[in-house]
């Protein structure tokens, strides 16, 4: 009896002691404020180079090559104006001078060797001339024959000077030469001018990439300067933000 009063008293203490103990509690969640590290914008994305295309002249679009969107290469024809026939005229006059001009040098040149054959024999002439006639002042010292002497002698001196030059310039007159080669120069500056004229009615592409913003139509009129189109690369790409 006595050892379940026993029993009983331990029991008890041991139920006091586990009431008055530490009481654990769960930990509470910490919620942390995550906030980007980077900046968000809104942008655009450009071409990293643009050029706008226009026409050097105003006039009337006769012929448009090329659509909207095609891939172009520096140089290539996107539109074409009317031409006058005052420009088509101009540079066929300009054409027909600049042959002509190449035709009478070519001629100088590839005939240098029969002058210079020419040029020998009134030389000869020339001397066989003044002996002559030296001959006769000789044997009579007129006036006449005085007068005939001198101006057999002058012709020779000529005749031998122009043998001289044309040895010096391989059977070449130089005087001939340089008018030849000066009419030359001036024709191959007038026709350049006239294919220029008339290349300027073609509107050409400044540089390579993608035709943009190109609504060109035949009969169109358009000004001088005027952008009608852009050409773009795209090969890389920038962002702009507002």
């Amino acid at each position: 009896m006595k050892k379940w009063n026993v029993l009983i008293i331990i029991l008890a203490a041991s139920m006091l002691l586990a009431a008055c103990g530490p009481k654990t509690t769960e930990p509470t969640p910490v919620v942390e404020n995550i906030r980007p590290s980077g900046v968000i914008a809104e942008g655009r994305l450009f071409p990293v180079l643009a050029q706008d295309q226009a026409f050097i002249l105003s006039g009337r679009v006769a012929d448009v090559l090329v659509q909207d969107g095609a891939s172009m290469e520096k140089g290539d024809v996107l539109a074409r104006l009317e031409t006058s026939p005052e420009s088509l005229s101009a540079l066929a006059r300009a054409e027909q001078e600049q042959e002509g001009a190449s035709q009478v040098l070519a001629d100088l040149k590839a005939g240098s060797g029969l002058a210079l054959a020419q040029a020998e024999l009134k030389a000869l002439q020339a001397r066989q001339d003044q002996e002559s006639a030296q001959d006769r002042y000789d044997a009579n010292d007129s006036e006449e024959n005085l007068a005939e002497l001198n101006q057999a002698n002058a012709l020779a001196a000529q005749e031998v000077d122009e043998l001289a030059k044309l040895q010096e310039n391989d059977g070449i007159d130089p005087d001939a030469l340089k008018l030849a080669e000066a009419r030359l120069k001036s024709a191959d500056a007038a026709l350049a001018s006239a294919r220029a004229l008339v290349d300027a009615h073609e509107l050409k592409a400044s540089m390579g990439g993608t035709l943009v913003d190109f609504d060109l139509a035949a009969g169109q009129l358009v000004a001088s300067g005027q952008s009608v189109a852009a050409i773009a690369d795209y090969s890389a790409c920038i962002i702009k933000t507002d």
